[in-house]
């Protein structure tokens, strides 16, 4: 597990400390008030025990003259004075933290905000970075690999936020923050804003349009009300922008390294001075215990002797259920050796089979895994555990299935809270247990990894731990699982997909490593090309990679007009606006195609050979159940996902992938699978007729919205049509549209209002869909599963102000949720009927609506024929399901 970097605002926890004991304060002997050095040292050792960080800098403010006073002298101006008593302990909490070995950083002209706010910048690519700090501004900056900590009431309590859970409190995502201040204000900051608009009216404009730029290149779209409140705060609002966005570029006068606390003797006498005790105890570690050594310490066995194995794997035959866990040497079950076998079978207790300790004699672990295959392929035995699909792959390629899943805790979490980031076991047992568990990293001491040479006391403690916590969350989770009326989507879904998904992993795909060659080569004489051609077009080189001597090119020399800006107030050069200024130069054309050439080469073409399993020679992707908020399933290391899918490049990666020798691929992909759910849902006449009947859809929607026979519908009016289909299913507006076909908002309004008017139950069904996100904060698929709109429960919608963004989220996620369960029923009943009639065809891959499986020529027309009817007859709709189906000796020739 990777260990986070912990960016601590000091400056803020010292206020908040001060402030938490204003009633009460602690006085020392001296007469000292020492409530804000306990409290900020409190909180900064919580944080260090409960996340072990790699390193941590401590930001403070150095005076309240900044760059931003130097740009709006009313900042902040409106604070009062620092109490006496809170200004004299700021210099003992810094002379403390550097006394305890923590890096303090202080910087004239600049926020301990912009401090952070650099250091983010600094570490993110590379390391999960945790921001300590309750200050609402720092929000900004949460993203994929930054989360915020933020003490909870009084001093006590640590809560992690991500990016969903900025916006369930705010309302807007963490990059529009500045955005919504710049129309909010901020009265503690004396941040001015645009007058007579407040949260909700913000919240409302942003997940409208994004920014405040484009809310106000679109005034002529607001009512007369909104637009004479924004017009007449124009200079307010982007000076409040410039005012609440953080400096990432902050010019450090000091070294900046990360530090590891510790207890000096120069710390241990200030503690002593300030008649601090309890934290001196802490920092010995004599004071309050390690939350799960006192919770669950003692409470594992090894089993070493064969004695010992026996009543055990009979006491669980008898008990009929099981928590199970094993930890390995690595996760590749083709290399990795097994370090602990263990079953819990109440709270509190566990038992051990540790491989690096012999029972009686050398370990032998075939033996071991013979003496417990009964039990694990007992389908009678239910099994309980964290992320079962581990244990499964590497059983299997032990010889032994894993049958049983009686409950995935990892899964349950996640169909609990699908929108949440973290799924792994010492979150969950933060959250819903109340304690701190064992880490991976307390076995091992220095730069030791090797779990076959850890001591056996630790070794158990951890392998204990990880399969008590396992039991403990089941007992959490089932309960919740039922309420919540999850019961089909966990039970017929989602666990019966664990051992597909496996299975799928274990076999990997072949690829063809001298066509990767000849495609880099390929690719490469295109960049080429392209480069000559950019550079012309420039008329001098440049760094094409680079966007800053990009956007000097493109708004400077060139002098194209600018597009929209960065987070951070730059002019973008992002693929949006290179495609936009396409249609009045051809260099950002071609810097466009540059681009694409050169993220295949680095994603697929020269990534995936590198990735090839050395022992198989197949490439083995990982499919993940719980990252998607809508159920689908996603790949990763490597992900397949998002290879393009009609162009002549796509189709030139996909030829590399091929079945074994002798044998061929099949592609079997649902065919309009989305817009047949829609028409599932609302029931539509004309949409359900049309797919009855084996009609063209987006023809039919031609002849609908343009009011012509089907003789008459062009190529062009069933373009259009099938943008306004699939639109629909994404909430697109008439903006949103416009955009996409190249034609004026106006037109694009009409395209949608005659949609609807000959589609009138799609739009019954949108509505009664938002109905359901206002009235119970979540919609639910097919099969329950849900998601939640905290942000729209209870309240009022405003029916003529457009689809915001969790609005379109809402209507999406009820059509792709329902075809992301449909797919995994496929899936699982495929993959039971090809070892029901034994054939030799194996389920590869699942890519959207596509499952891709290899087979030896002789079984195609069985296999086409069991494929198609398992996949057609998943879901009952009231419109059929339809598969096309290909067959070639590579992934391309199939999909064609």
């Amino acid at each position: 597990m990777q260990k986070p970097i912990l960016l601590v605002d000091g400056s803020g926890l010292v206020y908040r400390s001060f402030f938490a004991f204003i009633r009460n304060p602690l006085i020392n002997k001296k007469n000292q008030n020492v409530s804000a050095i306990y409290g900020t040292l409190r909180m900064i050792l919580q944080a260090w025990k409960l996340h072990q960080p790699e390193g941590m800098i401590v930001a403070f403010d150095v005076s309240r003259q900044t760059f931003r006073t130097a740009l709006y002298p009313e900042y902040k101006a409106q604070r009062q004075q620092v109490p006496p008593d809170l200004k004299s302990q700021i210099p003992g909490v810094i002379e403390l933290l550097r006394a305890l070995g923590i890096t303090v950083i202080e910087e004239p002209n600049y926020e301990a905000d912009d401090i952070l706010a650099t250091l983010v910048e600094k570490y993110q690519s590379s390391s999960l970075v945790y921001l300590v700090s309750s200050d609402k501004d720092l929000l900004q900056l949460v993203g994929p690999n930054t989360y915020a900590l933020r003490p909870q009431k009084g001093i006590e309590g640590i809560h992690l936020v991500d990016r969903e859970k900025v916006y369930e409190e705010i309302g807007v995502y963490p990059e529009q923050i500045p955005d919504y201040l710049a129309i909010v204000g901020d009265t503690s900051d004396n941040i001015p804003g645009v007058k007579g608009i407040g949260e909700k009216g913000a919240v409302e404009l942003l997940r409208h349009y994004g920014t405040l730029e484009e809310i106000y290149e679109h005034l002529n779209e607001l009512s007369p009300a909104m637009r004479t409140k924004l017009e007449a705060s124009r200079k307010e609002a982007f000076l409040s922008k410039q005012l609440a966005t953080v400096r990432r570029d902050v010019p450090f006068t000091t070294e900046v390294s990360l530090s590891h606390l510790r207890l000096t003797d120069e710390a241990e006498k200030l503690l002593l001075d300030y008649e601090i005790p309890s934290l001196l105890a802490e920092l010995k570690g004599t004071g309050e215990k390690h939350a799960s050594s006192a919770f669950l310490e003692g409470a594992y066995h090894a089993i070493t002797e064969k004695i010992a194995l026996s009543e055990l794997l009979e006491r669980i035959r008898r008990e009929k259920r099981v928590s199970l866990d094993i930890e390995t040497t690595s996760l590749d079950p083709y290399t990795a050796r097994i370090a602990t076998i263990a079953f819990a079978l109440e709270e509190g207790g566990a038992f051990v089979i540790p491989a690096a300790y012999s029972m009686g004699q050398p370990w032998d672990e075939n033996e071991v895994l013979e003496s417990i295959r009964k039990i694990l392929e007992d389908e009678g035995i239910g099994k309980i555990g964290q992320n079962l699909k581990f244990e499964y792959a590497m059983f299997f390629h032990r010889g032994i299935e894993l049958k049983g899943i009686m409950f995935d805790t990892m899964m349950a979490a996640y169909l609990l809270s699908p929108t949440r980031t973290h799924f792994n076991l010492e979150n969950l047992c933060r959250e819903y247990l109340g304690y701190d568990k064992m880490h991976y990293e307390d076995m091992f001491e220095g730069k030791n990894q090797d779990i076959l040479t850890v001591s056996r006391e630790k070794l158990v403690h951890y392998a204990g731990s990880d399969v008590d916590a396992a039991l403990r969350l089941f007992h959490v989770f089932s309960p919740e699982i039922e309420k919540m009326g999850l019961q089909r989507v966990f039970y017929e879904i989602e666990l019966p997909l664990i051992p597909v998904l496996a299975r799928m992993e274990y076999r990997g795909i072949g690829i063809d490593e001298t066509h990767f060659q000849q495609l880099s080569r390929t690719f490469r004489e295109q960049m080429d090309q392209l480069q000559v051609q950019i550079y012309h077009l420039a008329g001098h080189e440049f760094n094409i990679q680079s966007s800053q001597q990009l956007a000097k090119v493109l708004f400077e020399e060139l002098k194209l007009p600018p597009v929209k800006k960065t987070e951070k107030g730059k002019l973008s050069t992002d693929e949006e606006v290179l495609n936009a200024l396409s249609a009045i130069h051809p260099l950002p054309a071609a810097i466009v195609q540059y681009r694409t050439f050169a993220k295949l080469l680095s994603t697929y073409v020269e990534a995936l050979p590198a990735l090839m399993n050395p022992v198989t020679g197949r490439v083995h992707t990982h499919f993940n159940q719980t990252i998607t908020a809508t159920g689908r399933l996603s790949s990763s290391d490597p992900n397949l996902q998002n290879i393009p899918v009609r162009d002549q490049w796509g189709k030139a990666i996909r030829e590399a992938f091929v079945p074994r020798k002798g044998w061929l691929l099949m592609s079997a992909d649902y065919s309009q699978v989305e817009l047949r759910i829609l028409a599932h849902f609302s029931e539509d006449k004309a949409m359900v007729q049309a797919f009855q009947h084996g009609e063209d859809i987006h023809a039919r929607t031609a002849m609908l919205i343009f009011g012509v026979e089907s003789s008459a519908v062009t190529e062009e009016m069933r373009r259009r049509a099938k943008s306004v289909n699939f639109g629909i299913i994404y909430g697109l507006q008439a903006y949103g549209l416009s955009q996409q076909l190249g034609i004026p908002v106006s037109e694009a309004r009409q395209f949608i209002e005659a949609y609807f008017a000959s589609f009138p139950s799609v739009k019954e069904f949108i509505e009664k869909t938002l109905s359901e996100a206002y009235e119970t904060g979540m919609v639910r698929t097919l099969s329950g599963r849900f998601r939640r709109f905290p942000e729209l429960r209870g309240q009022k919608r405003n029916p003529k102000g457009g689809l915001d963004a969790s609005e379109r989220m809402a209507i999406n996620t009820k059509i792709q949720g329902s075809a992301a369960d449909l797919i995994k029923i496929a899936m699982i009943r495929v993959e039971e009927r090809l070892q029901k009639e034994h054939l030799s065809a194996q389920m590869l891959l699942q890519i959207h609506d596509e499952l891709v499986l290899e087979f030896p020529p002789q079984e195609q027309s069985q296999l086409v024929e069991l494929v198609r009817q398992e996949m057609e007859e998943a879901l009952a709709l009231q419109v059929p399901l339809r598969v096309d189906i290909g067959i070639g000796k590579n992934w391309s020739e199939a999909k064609a």
